[in-house]
Order: C-alpha cells, then structure tokens, then sequence
C-alpha cells in the first residue's frame, strides 16, 4: 500500500515561499488523480455528557448528502466511521456557572473514515476536535463537537493506492446536535513542479535579503 501519512508531512524536501513553507517528499511516487468535494450533514451523540471529562465518545448518526464536485458526483456515503474516541488535552472553560463548557480533545488516526459508492475510501490522520457542553437548567445537557481547523487524511482506492490527499473542516449546527462536514480534494506537488517551486523559494528569499539590507544601509 502507498501511504501518504499526512497532509504536510514529509522528509526529502522544503520549499519557502514567504511565510509558507511546502513541504513534500521527493521519493514518493503520487496518483492524485481525484479532484472535487463532498459536504454532508447529520446528528452526533455524546456517550459521556459531564463537564470537560477526561474521555468520551461522539457517536455520529446517519450521514446526510449534500453538496457534491468533480469525482465525487453522482457517488454516495457507502460508510461513515460513527465513532470518535477522544482523549481531554486541554480544558478551555471549566466554568459552568454561564451552562457553557468547552475543552479540546485529541483522537487516534481513524483508518477508515468514509467509503464511497465509486471505490475510494478516505483515512483520517490523527487530529483534534473542541468539545462544547451546553446546559439550560435542568434540561438534559446538549453536548457537540467541531474542529478548530481543518483535519487531514487520505483518499485511496480500491486497490489501496493514494488517489490524493484530503482536507475534512467539521462544523456544529449551534443549538443541536447537528454537525456539517466538508471533504475536499488537496492538490499534491509533483515532480515536475518542485524545481519551480524550489525556485520561487530562493528566489523570495534572496528578495526579503534585498529587502532587509536596503533598510540597513537607510
């Protein structure tokens, strides 16, 4: 199987353009033919609804289809992963005196995530989420879960070659216990375009050099 870890992640290469750094691997051989997008919708579930514990479980119901691009028109969620194992790693809030509490949560690599109708299947790196208690007196606590940025992963087909890499942005509905979800297609460098790439590095640093000695000598 053709692993692509990360989104990001690499050893062989860097590339500096200004303050972004592009960082690929240079010996890794890549079949990013997939291109598009897919949205989809639906409800999530806390196992552990207390304040800011140190574990818990989201439960995801039944994904809802939405919006769809490129390769993913006309293709369906075959499997949704409706477990997230979370791990307390940081608490954000423990005041409840307003009925709102927050705290950060990691999760382990899911490998795999989602499966479609037309073979690909999308594995999700290990990330974070932020976790949001929210109670009204005595009502039963709602409790929702939405990343603070975008998580990664990789699509593959089904003969488990990387078809390209992922980027999932997971949102909550506020007032429910409905999420949104986002899963869209990220563009690989090549090996054709590292040269460039490279040189548009050099080139930007050799500009801010320029830059910082004209103000020296001003």
């Amino acid at each position: 199987m053709n692993v692509l870890s990360k989104l990001g992640l690499a050893v062989a290469g860097v590339a500096t353009i200004g303050s972004v750094t592009t960082v690929f691997d240079a010996n890794e051989a890549y079949a990013a033919t997939l291109t598009g997008s897919l949205s989809f919708t639906g409800t999530a579930g806390s196992v552990n609804t207390s304040i800011n514990p140190v574990f818990d479980t989201i439960l995801l119901r039944e994904p809802i289809l939405g919006t769809v691009t490129g390769d993913f028109v006309g293709t369906t969620i075959t499997f949704l992963e409706e477990r997230f194992d979370l791990t307390l790693s940081a608490v954000l809030d423990g005041d409840n005196s307003d009925g709102m509490t927050s705290a950060e949560y990691d999760f382990s690599a899911i490998p795999i995530f989602l499966t479609l109708s037309n073979g690909y299947s999308f594995s999700l790196d290990a990330g974070s989420l932020l976790r949001l208690r929210e109670q009204e007196g005595g009502s039963q606590p709602l409790v929702t879960v939405f990343g603070a940025g975008p998580l990664t992963g990789t699509f593959t087909n089904g003969s488990e070659v990387v078809a390209g890499l992922g980027s999932l942005t997971f949102t909550r509905v506020p007032g429910s216990s409905g999420y949104s979800a986002s899963l869209s297609t990220v563009v690989i460098p090549t090996p054709a375009l590292l040269p460039g790439l490279i040189g548009m590095g050099v080139a930007a640093l050799r500009r801010k050099q320029n830059e910082e000695s004209a103000e020296e000598n001003s």
